[in-house]
């Protein structure tokens, strides 16, 4: 499985809108997606210790995103804004990077301040 990035935005979005802890992201709730393949990057955002999670049966079980945690949180702080995402998308094309944790978090962050008048 490729991660994919949108999706990953997408659910990190969705974890930080749940109204309280006794809710949680699942599967049926992301639209657009296979319900296989957002279990399996919630369980990859919990490995990244971006999202609390809960899985049942194990890692090809059925994950569900329980919140943010403080790492979430900054992540989307820097990738919420269609136009940064944008930009930092376009950055990784032009230099010819892998979209990986630490080269969107580092794009993005060099966005913001580009972004800053």
């Amino acid at each position: 499985m490729k991660r994919d990035w949108d999706l990953i935005r997408t659910l990190l979005e969705a974890a930080e809108a749940l109204p309280n802890r006794d809710s949680a992201v699942q599967q049926c709730d992301v639209d657009d997606w296979d319900a296989v393949l957002v279990s399996e990057h919630i369980h990859l955002l919990g490995q990244a210790g971006l999202l609390d999670i809960r899985c049942q049966g194990g890692r090809r079980g059925r994950c569900v995103a329980l919140g943010l945690t403080w790492e979430g949180h900054e992540l989307l702080s820097a990738i919420r804004d269609r136009t940064a995402w944008n930009h930092v998308l376009e950055e990784a094309r032009s230099r010819g990077l892998e979209l990986s944790l630490e080269v969107v978090s580092r794009l993005a962050h060099w966005v913001a301040g580009e972004l800053l008048p």
